[in-house]
């Protein structure tokens, strides 16, 4: 992609992003009180590419709220296993498939367990989807395709919980929350810049596997299917099931670098060709970051191809 380097190009990206960060902000009150944070036991379910805005939820929650019961797991586990199970809680699904039938089985057995919860959505194209989910609780990401909406769900997600949670841990609660206020727009260039190398590295390879730790898993995926839809073939493995032979792409933070430089070395004992990108930040904001690189690369993509 020629796109990729070239200032113009960068320059709509950083507007893309302020626009969808405004499109964000005039959503964040009423989702806020559609969370319902105030519940002691939260249950965060996902489909599709939901995995990324629940994790974000999630690890916020775990990091900030030491005294609530949560849980995160796959809408079937969730409607199948613990729904029935699990008294006085509140549950968020997150999905960028509203089609499916894992979404409508979810909305039927809570609503006749008479659960409380709220679906995050993105908003079906299709009229009688919505006219069968209007019946429930759901709150719609408007966007073009399941990856934009997934960036969308994930940063209100982030903007959402930073903003619940801006009293807490001290200066770390406030210190995220004014990255919040300042916006992520203007970090845009300054983070494409810094890792256009390994960027450019990565799209001249055709097969790749990613792989991460646990916390960085949901924006592994998503990275995944970027490199999935610009014709590259890649697949995602936990650490210890990457394969000899395999050419491998680490995403990680600067707080895992004992783990990193561990199988590093065994990656290469194993003669695998490893590329790493390490982000030096708050763990809490390193999957936004992550999520808006990767889909730049996407961007350009669809730019090259006269889709924007």
């Amino acid at each position: 992609m020629q796109k990729l380097r070239d200032s113009v190009n960068v320059e709509k990206y950083v507007n893309y992003i302020r626009e969808l960060e405004e499109y964000i902000r005039s959503l964040i009150d009423f989702f806020q009180q559609c969370l319902k944070t105030s519940f002691d036991r939260i249950i965060i379910a996902y489909s599709g590419y939901g995995y990324l805005p629940a994790s974000v939820m999630y690890w916020f929650i775990v990091t900030m709220d030491h005294g609530k019961i949560i849980l995160l797991n796959e809408v079937d586990v969730v409607t199948h296993y613990i729904l029935s199970y699990i008294e006085n809680s509140y549950t968020i699904l997150f999905t960028t498939n509203p089609y499916s039938a894992s979404t409508i089985r979810f909305l039927q057995t809570t609503s006749l367990l008479n659960n409380q919860y709220i679906v995050v959505s993105m908003k079906p194209f299709d009229n009688r989807v919505l006219s069968l989910l209007s019946r429930f609780r759901v709150f719609y990401i408007d966007r073009k395709d399941d990856l934009e909406s997934c960036l969308t769900m994930s940063i209100l997600t982030y903007y959402t919980m930073a903003s619940v949670y801006r009293d807490k841990l001290g200066s770390r609660g406030s210190r995220i929350y004014s990255h919040v206020v300042e916006g992520l727009y203007p970090i845009v260039e300054e983070l494409i810049n810094k890792y256009i190398d390994k960027i450019e590295k990565i799209i001249q390879t055709k097969t790749w596997v990613l792989t991460s730790t646990k916390i960085l898993e949901p924006v592994s995926y998503f990275a995944t299917e970027v490199l999935n839809r610009i014709g590259l073939s890649s697949s995602y493995k936990i650490l210890d099931h990457v394969m000899s032979g395999d050419n491998v792409l680490i995403i990680s933070t600067s707080v895992e670098e004992h783990v990193v430089r561990e199988y590093k070395y065994k990656y290469g004992l194993m003669r695998n060709n490893v590329e790493d990108i390490v982000l030096n930040t708050d763990p809490l904001e390193a999957q936004i970051y992550l999520a808006i690189l990767f889909y730049y690369i996407l961007y350009s993509f669809k730019r090259d191809r006269g889709e924007i």
